[in-house]
């Protein structure tokens, strides 16, 4: 097994970025990641690169050594456990991480062995089958519906707009927008928002001001009809006078 990770120091870098310029920087990280590929150092650096560079073999070879040390005491365990008679099952035990891909041969093909691999690739394929619908839910998202000629809106959208303004009110904003839409030709993104940013407000100006002729329309016909009470008891006592 070979250990493909390289660990860099952030003190490391700091001093190896120190005394080198970007450029050889770059150079480098390019000749750490080819030592690591193929263990080869190359002959023709120069001292200050060779400098910076020593550092990062040095850590590169401990932590090469350590990995090593790991997998052969883990493969020696495995071997033990499996010259074991009496607990030839303990193998399935032990974790993934542990288990050198050379000692793969040697798993043993009794039933409950794959049974229990069957049984748990059925369980990673659902699982792996459950978070993908989760995502794909969270992407769709609720329709839109036309809830006038131009106006189209989601149900939650809509159902919120009733539910804070009242369904007159709410039937009202959407026809002011459908009217405008139709006539301008402008379209929004999202007319729900467009019915909060401007609409509402259209429809409250509306309101009042239909409201206040209303006001203004009693008040006049009120003071027609004093006029012509007053006319009439006028020409009643005009008329016992005489």
């Amino acid at each position: 097994m070979t250990n493909n990770g390289i660990i860099l120091y952030p003190d490391m870098l700091e001093d190896a970025m120190s005394i080198l310029s970007a450029d050889e920087f770059a150079e480098l990280m390019q000749i750490i990641i080819n030592y690591k590929k193929t263990g080869n150092v190359p002959q023709n650096m120069s001292k200050i690169m060779t400098l910076a560079f020593l550092p990062f073999k040095q850590t590169m070879d401990i932590n090469q050594e350590r990995y090593d040390k790991k997998c052969q005491k883990n493969r020696e365990n495995i071997n033990k456990r499996w010259n074991n008679e009496e607990d030839t099952n303990v193998y399935e035990r032990i974790p993934s991480y542990e288990k050198d891909t050379n000692e793969y041969e040697r798993i043993p093909s009794n039933n409950s062995y794959t049974n229990d691999t069957n049984t748990n690739t059925n369980t990673n394929t659902d699982t792996d089958t459950d978070i993908n619908n989760k995502k794909e839910n969270i992407k769709e998202k609720e329709p839109k519906i036309h809830f006038a000629e131009f106006v189209t809106m989601t149900n939650a959208e809509h159902e919120k707009l009733v539910s804070t303004y009242g369904k007159e009110f709410a039937d009202q904003c959407i026809q002011v927008l459908d009217n405008y839409k139709g006539s301008s030709g402008k379209k929004y993104k999202s007319d729900y928002r467009a019915i909060l940013t401007w609409v509402v407000d259209e429809v409250k100006k509306r309101k009042k001001q239909t409201e206040a002729k209303q006001k203004t329309s009693n008040f006049t016909s009120r003071k027609y009809e004093n006029l012509n009470d007053l006319y009439f008891n006028t020409g009643q006592e005009r008329g016992k006078n005489e």
